[in-house]
């Protein structure tokens, strides 16, 4: 629910509260003459994701903004899988044409089924090519260091360099590789599965 009021310039500020049973928070956008956002400025519980400019070129900020209940299509065949975490970063967004860049930081990420104590990462997408470099650690010590590039539908060349994990984690590497390429996930075992000792 919310409300839009026009503005003496011919813009409009609006603003948006979400229902029950979704999570408390609060859209804010100002709009041009021409009904395109100036500024969006979205809450959620303590955190904040905002925008400013043009769609030529939006400067964006995020603060301890929580990703939970978000979904992100990735790997080759665009599956969507959802995303947790807590986003910090800044960078800037064009829709004339797409392209988007940034720095982030994300506390207790969470995404293909792997969580995480941190991500650190930078990156770029324009011209259908992106590009991202960064840093996970795990939950319980060990970090990888990712490097990535690519065209979007195309080809991608990938890094990724382990330093102090433990096998469960390598476990959950390889689950979270099978959810990247969408392959179907081995089915879960039951005690009785084993049958008798």
């Amino acid at each position: 629910q919310g409300q839009l009021l026009g503005t003496s310039t011919g813009g409009a500020d609006l603003s948006l509260q979400p229902q029950a049973p979704a999570a408390p928070g609060e859209l804010l956008a100002r709009l041009d003459r021409r009904w395109l956002p100036q500024s969006v400025r979205l809450q959620r519980d303590t955190g904040e994701l905002a925008f400013t400019g043009s769609p030529r070129r939006y400067r964006w900020l995020a603060r301890a903004f929580p990703l939970d209940g978000l979904r992100f299509a990735i790997g080759s065949r665009g599956l969507f899988q959802p995303l947790q975490g807590l986003l910090t970063g800044q960078g800037q967004l064009d829709l004339q044409p797409l392209a988007i860049a940034g720095r982030v930081a994300v506390q207790q990420p969470q995404l293909l089924g792997l969580p995480g104590r941190t991500l650190q990462a930078s990156g770029w997408f324009r011209n259908r090519r992106y590009a991202m470099e960064g840093s996970w650690l795990a939950e319980r010590g060990g970090q990888v260091d990712i490097r990535l590039r690519g065209q979007q539908s195309g080809e991608i060349w990938s890094r990724f360099v382990g330093r102090g994990l433990e096998p469960v984690l390598l476990d959950q590497l390889q689950l979270a590789w099978a959810r990247w390429r969408g392959d179907r996930l081995p089915a879960a075992c039951r005690a009785s599965d084993l049958g008798l000792l």
